[in-house]
């Protein structure tokens, strides 16, 4: 089965303290409602949530979009 990869990348160091990172949280959740409306991306589509800061930290590992 084919599996569309979607990597995010979101920064959580200090200078994202606040309003930034509310709007990074908001962003996320609307990408995810707009991914979980199209079938393919339903079908084979996979996300994974990469942290950074001082370190990067994988917050969700490769997971279906679904779940």
């Amino acid at each position: 089965m084919r599996r569309l990869p979607i990597f995010v990348c979101v920064d959580v160091s200090e200078s994202m303290a606040g309003g930034a990172l509310e709007a990074v949280q908001g962003g996320l959740q609307t990408m995810l409602l707009a991914l979980k409306k199209d079938p393919m991306v339903i079908e084979i589509g996979a996300l994974s949530v990469i942290s950074f800061g001082a370190r990067a930290k994988v917050e969700v590992p490769l997971t279906s979009v679904l779940d």
